[in-house]
């Protein structure tokens, strides 16, 4: 009798833990997934939309929530907010992570064919430029617009306007740690409302971008149909490539590629403690960054993943290391599942209910945000891709209301065969955005501060007219060096004439 007393202790004990830790958040949000996916495919509404189903899963998980909530019901348990948070906070380095590790020739495949275009690509530094300037055009209009509402709203933080260029070009992940900076700084929801931010920026991006694709089709007579693709055969060389290790041996490649992207993982987490170690001499100020290096960590992550690469790369040049590792599709699939996942768990988090009165702000932030966006991505990109103006301006508007993914969304309507190198701007500009948005992460942490955000946006205004100089003017020999590599790159396989 004791030991089954025992066992329904421990069966009971076993039943709290499941329901109550993030395992049953993420078989909630795995079958909400799939769930979605079959909304999109029925729904021509939805299709048509173009929305990518991680946003649709997530609004529905949103509205699930909502629903029990009201009921008196916590979907998690007790632990319900904190499991969605470290789902979205994790997941977002592992992707990451995954993407620094691909070797270069996945961007080199015949789907994004740009050495086929009779177009001059523009060189990476001036599309990064024009990445992070996007990002700094809608810090100067949300905070402008946050200091001119929070005299009418008390709830809302006077930078938290600095927020949307998190939501709209960073997605929900860095939308979420921008959030929770100001809500530790006192505004209440400040995580709430950062995760909305995000959530209305995939909005703009799917039903904005349908809109914008619509009337470029109009302009330019073409028919854009509502197309089923079904997905192309995978080769035995896509999963094992040449001089790789085998798919499984004594132990899985998979496995392999989880293992090394867990290692960096660990690594990164041990340079975010070294370095808040450092900053807490320097008192409250040090704190305040350190927070941020925390909040943004993937940068750490995929710097320390094309380290490793670079190193393992060196070993294998002097044959120290006979086999390659690392292996792209697999790697690409980790990140697919990390990304998808992780925007579920950011936008299901999202509560309605707090919001409170900070809906009004929100509202108006997001507009004014998103139709500055259009205007601004129009504008610079007519001037800065002359040859291949609509497809560049897609799939920039895309990235900088969504992601990355929303922006090839775009672009495959317009340029289905990737014969434009709109899909490599985005490659090769994405890693010298890297660099110029360093900035913006320094700056975020003085912006929750009433005298502070005053010098944040002076110093984003000044840093938007420097990124002008660097896209429309003479700099230097910076910008010819990487010019060099991005036409010997864009030119080395010969072109149909």
């Amino acid at each position: 009798m004791v030991s089954n007393l025992l066992a329904e202790a421990d069966l009971a004990i076993g039943r709290d833990l499941f329901f109550n830790t993030g395992f049953f958040a993420v078989l909630v949000i795995l079958t909400t997934l799939i769930l979605a996916n079959i909304l999109r495919r029925k729904i021509p509404f939805m299709r048509r939309s173009m929305m990518p189903t991680a946003v649709i899963g997530g609004l529905l998980l949103m509205l699930i929530r909502a629903v029990l909530e009201a009921c008196g019901v916590k979907m998690f348990g007790a632990q319900d907010d904190n499991a969605l948070f470290l789902i979205t906070y994790h997941l977002l380095p592992v992707g990451f992570i995954a993407l620094g590790l691909r070797d270069k020739q996945s961007h080199e495949g015949d789907e994004h064919g740009a050495a086929d275009a009779k177009i001059i690509q523009t060189n990476p530094v001036r599309t990064g430029a024009m990445i992070v300037s996007g990002y700094m055009m809608q810090a100067v209009v949300g905070i402008g617009f946050s200091l001119f509402l929070a005299v009418f709203f008390s709830q809302l933080n006077p930078g938290s306007g600095i927020i949307l260029p998190l939501g709209f070009g960073q997605g929900p992940g860095q939308a979420t740690n921008g959030g929770i900076l100001f809500q530790e700084s006192g505004m209440a929801n400040g995580r709430a409302f950062g995760i909305a931010i995000a959530s209305l920026g995939f909005l703009w991006a799917s039903i904005g971008g349908l809109v914008l694709l619509n009337r470029i089709a109009k302009r330019r007579g073409l028919n854009l149909k509502d197309k089923i693709k079904t997905s192309g055969d995978v080769s035995s060389s896509l999963v094992e490539e040449a001089d790789e290790i085998p798919l499984s041996e004594s132990i899985d490649k998979f496995t392999i590629q989880a293992c090394l992207i867990g290692f960096i993982y660990i690594l990164t987490m041990l340079l975010c403690m070294g370095l808040e170690w450092g900053l807490s001499y320097l008192g409250a100020m040090g704190k305040s960054v350190a927070d941020v290096f925390w909040g943004f960590n993937f940068c750490f992550g995929i710097a320390l993943a094309m380290l490793f690469k670079l190193i393992m790369n060196r070993w294998r040049k002097r044959r120290w290391m006979n086999r390659k590792y690392v292996n792209n599709y697999m790697l690409n699939r980790i990140s697919g599942f990390s990304f998808d996942v992780m925007i579920i768990a950011s936008l299901a988090s999202l509560e309605l209910s707090a919001l409170g009165q900070l809906w009004i702000p929100l509202l108006v932030i997001t507009t004014v945000g998103g139709f500055a966006t259009v205007f601004y991505t129009r504008a610079v990109c007519n001037r800065l891709y002359p040859g291949y103006k609509d497809e560049a301006f897609v799939t920039m508007y895309g990235m900088l209301t969504g992601t990355l993914s929303n922006g090839i969304i775009l672009l495959r309507e317009l340029d289905p065969e990737f014969k434009t190198p709109a899909a490599l701007d985005q490659v090769f500009g994405s890693a010298t955005a890297l660099i110029f948005g360093i900035p913006i992460l320094i700056l975020l942490p003085f912006s929750v501060s009433a005298p502070g955000v005053y010098y944040v946006f002076g110093a984003v205004a000044v840093y938007l007219v420097f990124l002008f100089w660097v896209m429309f003017g003479r700099f230097g020999r910076l910008a010819r060096i990487f010019k060099r590599k991005g036409k010997s790159g864009a030119d080395g396989a010969p072109r149909s004439e």
